[in-house]
């Protein structure tokens, strides 16, 4: 059949040539269509050239006694249990200088062995290489003055990318990156040098004739946006990216990507270093050249201070950090904000926390005169905020330019582009559920550790509290997260972290994320509609990203949600203007739209294209008026100020309104096994935006289903097959129950047929996240146990600080799951065992999981009572606690207001 789809790709050939093509051209295809067949018989990862890789399914050959050893079998065994059913962060194998570092892995050159440093060419930034020789340069920096050299080559992934830098002769031209999709000629030449595949997802599209690009789109894609480097040699040195143009395929768009991010992306500011979930390290790097290990010299030195010369040598980070962590450096670089409070500070210790109404307001006016007061002490940070305030106070809402850029324009992908930030995208993720999965875990983990560490108060909002409500998890078909920060924690954010590469602790995971905060935060409308997220937390990766919105008093039309409050409380308020907001300058950002736009017919300095702009503005801000149902629409903008100030209602830029009350206290929660909070009212929260069933229970939405029994949405297609009503799955047991009633029996067998269905991605999410789903079970029967608030609030707090430690990832470090993927390349051969051998694991991961789901029914279960001891007469049995009395427990918030918090 492989070979089959090769035949039909070369007969269609010649629909995506020009009549005058020359024939040796053919004939080079022909014989990279030749190499290619090869390449895809011999992938064994791959199970076909084009899908997604899946170990279990490349070990469909059989597996005889006669063929390998025992221990072999044993050990590929366990490797496939590893990557789907362990979280541990664990490499697979050392690194070292001679098997890795001086071994070119891509290319025509692969496998050839160098002698030094200088003839290395490029690597792969495995961490252990990178850090190792970070942290010895830093120790050597007594002074801890200097800034770091810095290049995302060592920071971000460009594993692929090195197969183009590895070219000797074919060139790779500006075309070849803004193609709508890569010309048959020059992949085969490039395929045919490397001697292996390029990319792998979706390759079966080039197996189907695509249509030719025109020469004038390709040509428009190009202009301003590459350029040739004559200095270079052949491959993709040749050529530097210096503008993004999406309209190509996902595929063509990850390598320009890389490249512009290599060539073109500016340095951050700084890298913050995390030091777990307790505080972090922060050094500048340079912006200006941009240098990596190799090219800094840093590598070289390392290896002279190390002695390396004739011997191998181990790159052991943690031998180096434990030495960094206790320097000199270390100490000099800790990061302390003094603008934190000690209980923000404790906010992710304490059950409850409190936020001041004062954080909802932020004049940045008066701090721009602060700072600028003190500009010889400012940091480079500070100095990089100021410029962005001063750049926001004086921008007029109207002309304030799109900050955040996603390729929403991508071929073939849907709209999953806009869940992407342009400079980092590194192809369709999202096309391998796990891999995605695995770094939208690492992600949220991260930021959430990060908020800790720096006191830094953040919540969970819109789709990301929805899916916590369910099992402190993540809604499985949602490709980002939402949190909203307080307007005075979003600046402080940007003030010290705006443009910082925030690096997660080393001894915990791999995972590298720019925090990017926009360039009109002082701007609390919706405006121009271009910039209703105020920042961004951006896996640099794959692109993927967290959307941080900053909640304040604004001028906001009110929602008629809040219609009720408004004709409560407008006689008492009154109109007169008691509060006005502070971030606006008179007559120049004050100045209402239409007065605007008579203004900008007498005055040069306005462009037609600025004019035009407006008009639609205009336009667009009348039909809203005439259709707005807000009672607050005939306000004049100071009115309302006023008038959202009184009422505690703050909103953010998109205009989702919150009531003080139903944020204050915030409740202190886990999502995804860490430590996040939650406001106090978070089911009136939601109510203000969704349709919330009151029910807990099996529910159906939208393709999926929530299963109490599992404690997780599953896709519903998977559970109809592995509920076999019909009997039409050959070897799957019916399942007679519905699955809003199901017994204990019927969930074993469930996650038998699963197993057997071979839904191992579905499995391993069940499995590693039985710890966090049963977590939030109990505390959702805690949160509407009877009894009083105070009493609610302390055992949530004996729950954290029993069970909330010994909750895992739900996923592995995205790294150790590349390696672990590679390990396993390298292992497999047709004798590899057989889908048998294989299923026999997930067996006994379903089998774990009834048993887990047994001991809980018969309130057994070791994880509820595992801090269970005479000598703390706090510690509880948390099997013993009643369960929810009755489903429809969402018909209202739990009461979590103490008498304190009124």
């Amino acid at each position: 059949m492989v070979r089959l789809h090769w035949v039909r790709r070369l007969s269609g050939l010649t629909k995506m040539r020009r009549r005058d093509v020359n024939v040796w051209a053919v004939c080079g295809v022909s014989v990279w269509l030749l190499i290619s067949t090869w390449l895809v018989t011999s992938k064994q990862n791959l199970g076909g050239p084009f899908a997604s890789w899946d170990p279990r399914k490349s070990w469909s050959t059989g597996w005889s006694t006669d063929n390998g050893t025992a221990a072999e079998k044993v050990d590929l065994v366990e490797s496939y249990r590893e990557f789907y059913y362990g979280t541990k962060f664990e490499y697979p194998d050392p690194y070292t200088l001679q098997k890795d570092l001086f071994v070119v892995h891509v290319g025509p050159e692969k496998g050839r062995r160098l002698a030094s440093v200088d003839e290395l060419e490029f690597y792969d930034s495995d961490p252990r290489l990178v850090w190792s020789v970070v942290f010895e340069h830093l120790l050597q920096d007594r002074n801890g003055s200097g800034s770091l050299p810095f290049s995302w080559y060592d920071w971000a992934d460009f594993r692929d990318y090195n197969k183009l830098l590895s070219l000797k002769k074919t060139d790779v031209p500006c075309k070849f990156f803004f193609q709508k999709h890569f010309d048959s000629s020059k992949l085969a030449e490039i395929e045919i040098e490397i001697g292996e595949f390029l990319f792998e997802l979706d390759r079966d599209y080039y197996f189907d004739a695509p249509s030719e690009d025109s020469s004038a789109d390709v040509q428009d894609r190009i202009a301003d946006a590459c350029v040739s480097n004559p200095r270079a040699d052949a491959g993709a040195r040749s050529t530097v990216v210096t503008a993004l143009k999406d309209k190509v395929r996902p595929e063509v768009y990850r390598l320009q990507a890389r490249n512009h991010l290599l060539n073109t992306v500016e340095n951050p500011i700084s890298i913050t270093i995390m030091d777990k979930d307790s505080g972090s390290w922060q050094f500048n790097v340079e912006r200006i050249p941009r240098k990596n290990i190799l090219e800094s010299g840093l590598l070289d030195s390392y290896l002279q201070r190390k002695e390396v010369k004739n011997h191998d040598h181990v790159f052991d980070l943690s031998k180096q950090f434990a030495e960094f962590e206790k320097s000199k450096p270390a100490r000099a670089h800790r990061v302390n904000i003094t603008e934190i409070s000690e209980e923000e500070r404790n906010a992710f210790h304490a059950p409850s926390t409190h936020i001041r109404k004062s954080d909802f307001e932020f004049d940045a006016l008066t701090r721009i005169q602060e700072l600028e007061s003190k500009i010889d002490e400012l940091t480079a940070h500070e100095k990089a905020y100021l410029n962005s305030l001063r750049v926001s106070t004086q921008t007029h809402y109207a002309f304030a330019p799109k900050h955040f850029r996603e390729p929403s324009d991508l071929s073939d992908f849907e709209s999953l582009g806009w869940h992407h930030d342009a400079r980092f995208f590194n192809g369709a993720v999202f096309q391998d559920f796990l891999d995605a999965r695995t770094r939208l875990d690492s992600m949220i983990r991260t930021f959430q550790k990060f908020l800790k560490a720096h006191g830094l108060i953040c919540w969970l909002a819109h789709g990301t509290l929805y899916g916590y409500v369910y099992n402190g998890l993540s809604f499985p078909w949602d490709n980002d997260f939402d949190v909203q920060m307080p307007i005075r924690h979003l600046h402080i954010m940007a003030q010290h972290f705006n443009q910082t590469l925030v690096l997660e602790d080393p001894r915990e995971g791999n995972g590298k994320f720019i925090i990017d905060v926009g360039s009109s935060i002082t701007t609390r409308i919706k405006g121009n509609g271009m910039n209703n997220i105020d920042a961004r937390f951006i896996d640099v990766d794959s692109g993927l990203y967290i959307d941080i919105t900053g909640i304040s008093v604004s001028s906001a039309m009110l929602s008629d949600r809040y219609a009720a409050e408004f004709y409560k409380f407008r006689d008492s308020i009154g109109t007169e203007i008691k509060h006005a907001d502070p971030n606006l300058i008179a007559n120049e950002t004050d100045i209402p739209l239409q007065v605007l736009a008579n203004r900008m017919d007498s005055d040069a300095k306005y462009t037609e294209e600025d004019k035009k702009a407006l008009e639609k503005l205009v336009t667009e801000a009348n039909k809203e008026m005439s259709s707005s149902k807000s009672p607050s629409k005939y306000y004049s903008a100071e009115q309302r100020y006023n008038l959202n100030y009184e009422l505690d209602l703050y909103n953010c830029r998109n205009h989702h309104f919150l009531q003080y009350d139903m944020i204050s206290p915030l409740i202190l929660t886990r999502f995804h096994g860490v430590p996040a909070l939650v406001p106090n009212q978070y089911i009136t929260t939601l109510r203000k935006e969704y349709s919330v069933p009151s029910r807990y229970g099996f529910l159906a939405h939208k393709g999926n289903t929530y299963v109490p029994e599992f404690r997780y949405w599953c896709t519903s297609t998977v559970l109809k097959q592995a509920m076999n009503k019909k009997g039409t799955q050959e070897g799957i047991e019916v399942v007679n129950s519905p699955l809003n009633s199901l017994s204990i029996e019927d969930v074993g067998l469930l996650y038998k047929n699963i197993a057997e269905l071979r839904e191992v991605e579905l499995l391993s999410l069940l499995h590693n996240s039985r710890k966090q789903s049963t977590y939030r079970l109990k505390e959702l029967e805690l949160q509407y146990a009877n009894g009083t608030a105070h009493q609610r609030i302390e055992e949530l707090r004996r729950l954290e600080e029993q069970l909330g430690s010994d909750l895992c990832p739900l996923t592995k470090d995205p790294y150790i799951q590349h390696l672990q993927r590679e390990k396993w390349r390298a292992l497999a051969t047709p004798n590899d065992p057989s889908s048998e051998a294989l299923s026999e694991v997930d067996l006994e991961v379903a089998t774990d999981l009834l048993k887990w789901v047994e001991l809980m029914h018969s309130k057994q279960l070791p994880f509820l009572k595992k801090a269970v001891s005479g000598e703390n007469p706090e510690s509880r049995d948390y099997n013993q606690i009643d369960g929810i009395e009755g489903n429809f427990i969402f018909r209202l918030d739990p009461d979590l207001r103490t008498k304190e918090d009124d």
